[in-house]
């Protein structure tokens, strides 16, 4: 406080946001290689199991990678992501408690 004033300072950021665009989709699952990324949260595992029977029953896919985030708040290390993006055509993600 200098003068008999006092200095307030407000600590809020103004929020920016990268826009990105979608991933390109694919036209059938039909033999596409899947990868299933667990980010550690309980039970993720477990959707992310069934999710993965699923669209190898229903849709002829194929679960060639299972890989889980070493820490569920920060994002996927470039070893898994770079595995990910070699061995999948497309890659299912999921959280869950």
């Amino acid at each position: 406080m200098a003068g008999g004033k006092i200095l307030v300072l407000n600590p809020t950021a103004e929020m920016r946001v990268k826009e990105r665009p979608l991933a390109p989709r694919v036209d059938s699952l039909k033999g596409k290689r899947v990868g299933i990324l667990w980010n550690g949260k309980p039970n993720a595992d477990l959707l992310l199991d069934r999710v993965g029977e699923i669209l190898a029953e229903r849709f002829g896919a194929v679960v060639a990678v299972r890989a889980a985030k070493p820490n569920v708040s920060a994002p996927a290390p470039p070893d898994i992501i770079q595995k990910l993006i070699q061995e999948c055509d497309v890659v299912v993600n999921a959280i869950g408690d």
